[in-house]
């Protein structure tokens, strides 16, 4: 502060009441600055009692004075650094510094929290940051299941049988845990990662080990086949009979075949002539 008149000291304090609330009280001096008129209306507009220390007895604001020590002893050994260096450097020494009375630092008793400093980066904790990265994967892959009583589902069972059995929701013996009733008539207990919901839609397999998710109880779509073309019957022909045994009769008959293709690439030719003097008419 450049001045410390009555007007200065009200503005530094609404710039501290406004980061840190109203305080209890305000203990101070008998200075001119705090006997004012002024300061009186600042406090009792506020709320705020002004309690003044007796005259000439400086020990009544131990704890003011005690820190101004402190401050003294602390920046007279301190010889690095401009002012300014030399008294911000002290401040965050006297913030992380526990209490021998509470045990915690000011920083603690003020935010809740530890300030972090150059030790932290030299001797960082591991042990906690991978807990708390532990805790988040948790949290962010939790997925609770409810049921309600009277629901029909399917449970796991391992006896002798199907391994999902239908039944009805009785009523929640715990968080995640749930009684039911069979068919039969027995009540079983369940955890909920073993009960499935019953819809027509989807029923758990046999060879299912787990659950279905909840994608593979969705109904799907009934897959479409194409229908059968029939196929030609084969044609059995007698085998040929030459003079030096008995040979199919296709093998030699190379000359029909070709006269065949013949035919059809003759047929080909006169179809797209005739399509395209067609085309040709149509378009003059």
């Amino acid at each position: 502060m450049r001045s410390t008149t009555a007007g200065s000291t009200i503005r530094i304090l609404r710039e501290l009441f406004a980061i840190h609330g109203l305080p209890d009280s305000i203990v101070s001096d008998n200075g001119p600055q705090f006997t004012s008129e002024e300061f009186q209306v600042f406090c009792r507009d506020n709320f705020i009692p002004s309690i003044r220390v007796s005259p000439h007895h400086a020990s009544s604001n131990g704890q003011a004075e005690r820190m101004v020590q402190t401050t003294k002893d602390s920046l007279r050994k301190i010889t690095h650094g401009s002012w300014g260096k030399r008294l911000t450097r002290f401040l965050l020494a006297s913030h992380i510094t526990p209490s021998t009375t509470t045990g915690l630092s000011l920083a603690e008793l003020l935010m809740g929290r530890k300030l972090k400093t150059c030790l932290d980066h030299l001797h960082p904790d591991h042990a906690q940051d991978k807990q708390l990265r532990q805790d988040t994967q948790l949290i962010a892959s939790k997925n609770e299941r409810k049921f309600e009583p009277g629901e029909p589902v399917y449970i796991r069972t391992y006896e002798t049988g199907p391994p999902w059995v239908p039944a009805v929701i009785s009523k929640p013996t715990g968080p995640v845990s749930y009684e039911a009733t069979t068919s039969d008539g027995k009540f079983v207990k369940r955890h909920a990662d073993l009960i499935q919901r019953r819809s027509p839609e989807a029923l758990p397999t046999e060879n299912a080990a787990a659950p279905p998710s909840p994608a593979q109880t969705e109904k799907s779509p009934t897959p479409v086949t194409d229908p059968a073309i029939p196929s030609r019957p084969k044609r059995t022909r007698p085998p040929h009979k030459t003079a030096i045994g008995v040979f199919s009769k296709r093998r030699h008959d190379n000359k029909r075949c070709i006269d065949r293709q013949a035919d059809r690439l003759q047929w080909k030719h006169h179809f797209h002539r005739d399509l395209f003097a067609s085309v040709s008419r149509v378009l003059q």
